[in-house]
């Protein structure tokens, strides 16, 4: 069994910084707007559509980020002042730690547009037939030891279609979007077969770490 603590700053100032952060609420501006999330209503709450068939509590993903991570499960806190809630986990690391892919799928969506819409994007996936998606958002978009926003910080060949195999760097994390003003991280969500965010905290703490992308 692996442990959230087994992930850690090896600075323990910066640790300290990020633990007060999180405790008080203040990444407010994580992963809002269009790209973190659509589904109307908590999750939990009765849906027609009925429950997921993914056994997301069996999968045995690879970790998103690589290298030192720190995270807690802040699935569902206010953001905005109340007017939304976080549909994802936000995991912080340095700026620049290689994000890879959780699992094998294809690219399903992307914005790369340097200066504008950068730098999010999406992989479609399948657990026994049925589908579901794992979301990379807030990825660099800096010019290295800059804030310039001027790169894409997406690696080389991943665009819209593509196959992806499980551990393969999608990206590099960072702040971009609506976490400008915000510390590095990534936002990472799941989805199941109908669109709807589930809280990745449990399954993030089965998901196997590696040491270098794929």
């Amino acid at each position: 069994m692996k442990f959230v603590t087994e992930r850690f700053f090896q600075s323990a100032s910066f640790g300290t910084v990020v633990c007060v952060i999180i405790a008080l609420g203040l990444i407010t501006g994580c992963g809002s707007g269009d790209h973190e999330g659509d589904y109307l209503g908590a999750y939990g709450q009765q849906d027609p559509r009925g429950p997921s068939q993914i056994r997301f509590d069996q999968m045995e993903l690879i970790f998103p980020v690589v290298g030192p991570t720190r995270y807690s499960d802040d699935w569902h806190q206010p953001r905005d002042g109340g007017a939304r809630e976080h549909l994802g986990n936000d995991l912080i690391a340095k700026k620049m730690s290689p994000v890879v892919a959780v699992a094998d799928g294809t690219v399903s969506w992307m914005h790369a547009q340097k200066g504008g819409e950068c730098c999010y994007l999406g992989v479609s996936h399948q657990s026994q037939g049925i589908p579901y998606e794992s979301r990379y958002i807030h990825l660099n978009s800096d010019s290295l030891g800059t804030t310039d926003g001027r790169v894409v910080g997406i690696a080389k060949g991943i665009r819209h279609g593509v196959r992806v195999k499980a551990g393969q760097l999608l990206g590099w994390v960072g702040n971009s979007g609506n976490a400008r003003h915000t510390i590095s991280h990534l936002h990472f969500e799941l989805r199941d077969e109908f669109g709807r965010a589930v809280d990745p905290f449990t399954i993030l703490k089965r998901a196997q770490p590696i040491e270098q992308a794929r």
